[in-house]
């Protein structure tokens, strides 16, 4: 098939045409942030942290804070724009928005390689004006989601180049493998590009004609020379890697066959869906109904009016010949790729919101560019319907009953982060807050938006600590004397916890969230009863009560059986004394935690009185996280027994009590 758009639009009317689609497309991603108001997320905010601290004279990270993969080239970017611009949310989108702006007109460079100017065009519009999805991760700083499709997109145009020379050229052959390299220490996705790039470079040099070289030698030569300048592109990657054990490789797992079926499954159901725009991250319904249905049907007749096109040269790459005037296979073998890479791979799971499939674009809107020529030549009407399916689909996608802004990070029963700080950013400035305790994904977006005036220790999950200095400059600070932020439900658990526990605390309701400080033990002065003023008994008496009041963490009572209710563990002392706490520690033996739980207090006039509601259990548990101390104050009060009492069930775990203590 001939170019055949090419006598139709001219030169400068497809510059033209490309500029306007251009503009277009940055005014798209441009509305999405504006209407955001710039908000970020915390990962966002990793990547403005790592700026911020480069552009303070830190030294460079290889890798995104925390993990071993994901290169520092985006946060290295920004960096440089923070010097020009000034730290802020506005200053950390530029660096990705420009990448995903620079990626519309190399989509037009890539699909000239296939298409006359009015497929280009297509391919680039569907660039400029995508599904939400792209939209939205186009213009996150995420740590080179968008950097590697551009990266990406231009070894595929630099391998359209190196195919049509009638000669291989080495140094285009150097050039594709540090673009690769690059793209490699950048984001791992970029062995979606390398796998069909190295396919069809082999094949080209297997047919290519032979010159003064043999085959085997000029295959030799090029894999060489491939290989070198790939190591050499990812350079910060191998000397990581070469300094860190390898550390960079445990991330490289294989989905096993039920998991891959699965994800399969969620491909088809999910993904795809999304991708084509009739669906949106994370929401399982579609944009507008039948709209999957509409989005299959079209995919389905543009894939099957591509294999008549090219079933020749489909057919020709069962002995990896390749057409290298106009490489259209190179494309669906990089679409084909990568949804297998994607099933075969532990990422498969990501389906419902797959930004690990985002470089799919690449592809496929050069090929839907290509068969929309091929369609206009034949029926303008049936290509003009479907260009308008395609962009109604990603149109509705980003703007059908309202834009499709994502929501911020969950945190805590549906509740999520706040979209605006400043009221809680202005209270502690004004009591001089340096340190609180509360979630990741509100903890490092604070952090970021106070130039880390305010920084955190991570209170519940998500546990990831991205950045070490937080912890080793807090070790010799009292993390219980930070306030806590958090969301609402997160909020009523710790209060209910902390007044259960005998704890006296004020709390504020600042941006959304509830801010608890002050936190201070109701009673103080304690002074723990002496081992000789108490007995201990247990039901059942599988293993001896004492080895929970033997004052070693070491040793443990249990049940010896699973939990169930009824099980109780007492202290019952000789003569009647005026307690004011109970504590009792696990230990080595954190998951041996009482399902259910009562304390009871049993006074001189036979009375047993509550230490708390036994439906704040949970949110004591919850309160305390991941320590393994549990400390009950409360007036002073005559008591002759402390009861504990089992009110869950486990089919598994026993009931453990470590160390149990009383304090008068």
């Amino acid at each position: 098939m001939k170019h055949r758009t090419r006598g139709i639009i001219s030169r400068s009317g497809a510059t033209l045409i490309l500029f306007l689609i251009t503009i277009l497309g940055a005014l798209l991603r441009y509305d999405f942030l504006a209407a955001n108001n710039f908000v970020i997320d915390a990962d966002e905010a990793i990547v403005g942290l790592m700026a911020l601290h480069m552009s303070k004279g830190a030294s460079w990270p290889v890798f995104y804070y925390g993990q071993h993969y994901m290169g520092s080239l985006e946060p290295i970017l920004v960096s440089g724009i923070f010097k020009l611009a000034g730290v802020s949310p506005e200053s950390l989108s530029v660096a990705p928005f420009i990448f995903a702006i620079a990626l519309i007109p190399l989509t037009y460079l890539l699909a000239r390689s296939v298409s006359g100017r009015g497929g280009a065009l297509v391919a680039a519009a569907l660039m400029a004006l995508p599904p939400t999805g792209l939209v939205v991760w186009s213009t996150k700083a995420r740590g080179g989601f968008i950097e590697v499709v551009v990266i990406g997109t231009l070894a595929l145009l630099l391998t359209a180049k190196w195919l049509r020379r009638e000669q291989p050229s080495l140094l285009r052959t150097a050039l594709i493998g540090a673009v690769l390299g690059l793209g490699w220490w950048v984001n791992n996705q970029i062995i979606y590009f390398i796998l069909p790039i190295g396919l069809v470079l082999l094949g080209t040099l297997v047919h290519a004609p032979l010159a003064r070289r043999s085959t085997l030698v000029r295959i030799v030569q090029h894999a060489l020379v491939g290989f070198l300048a790939f190591l050499i592109g990812g350079l910060p990657f191998w000397w990581y890697n070469f300094t860190h054990n390898c550390a960079s490789f445990g991330m490289f797992k294989r989905a096993s066959s039920g998991e891959a079926l699965s994800y399969v499954g969620g491909l088809f159901s999910t993904a795809l869906p999304m991708l084509f725009g009739a669906k949106r991250f994370w929401q399982p319904d579609d944009v507008f109904p039948g709209a999957s249905v509409l989005a299959y049907s079209l995919y389905g007749l543009l894939a099957l009016s591509y294999l008549i096109l090219r079933w020749r040269e489909i057919f020709a790459l069962s002995i990896l010949k390749i057409d290298t005037k106009r490489p259209a296979e190179l494309f669906s073998l990089f679409v084909l790729g990568s949804l297998c890479t994607f099933v075969l791979s532990s990422f498969g799971w990501l389906y419902e919101a797959p930004r690990y499939l985002l470089p799919l674009y690449v592809g496929l809107f050069v090929l839907v560019g290509f068969v929309l020529e091929a369609w206009f030549a034949a029926s303008r009407i049936l290509a003009v319907a479907a260009g308008a399916i395609l962009f109604g689909l990603a149109l509705g996608s980003s703007y059908l009953g309202g834009r499709a802004i994502p929501g911020e990070p969950l945190v805590y029963q549906g509740e999520r982060v706040s979209k605006d700080h400043s009221e809680l950013i202005a209270w502690l400035s004004d009591h001089k807050v340096a340190w609180i305790r509360t979630n990741y994904w509100i903890g490092y977006r604070l952090a970021f938006e106070t130039a880390e005036a305010v920084r955190f220790l991570t209170y519940q999950d998500p546990q990831y600590e991205r950045i070490d200095s937080y912890r080793e400059d807090s070790q010799n600070l009292d993390p219980n004397a930070f306030p806590l932020v958090l969301v609402p439900s997160q909020g009523d658990a710790v209060k209910r916890a902390l007044r259960s526990m005998g704890y006296e605390f004020s709390a504020e309701r600042l941006s959304g969230y509830d801010v608890i400080h002050a936190i201070h033990p109701s009673q103080t002065g304690l002074v723990p009863v002496a081992r000789e003023a108490f007995a201990a008994e247990s039901a059942p008496q599988k293993l001896s009560a004492d080895l929970a009041v033997d004052g070693a963490l070491t040793t443990r009572w249990g049940t010896g059986e699973p939990q169930h209710p009824g099980q109780q563990y007492t202290l019952r002392l000789l003569k009647p004394l005026p307690l004011r706490a109970v504590a009792f520690e696990m230990a080595g033996w954190p998951h041996d935690y009482a399902r259910g739980l009562s304390i009871e207090l049993e006074l001189v006039s036979g009375e047993r009185r509550l230490l708390f509601e036994p439906d704040s259990w949970g949110a004591i548990r919850y309160y305390i996280e991941r320590t393994t101390r549990f400390d009950f104050l409360f007036p002073a009060t005559e008591v002759i027994a402390v009861h504990f009492t089992q009110l869950g069930s486990d089919p598994m775990f026993d009931w453990t009590l470590a160390e149990v203590w009383l304090y008068r």
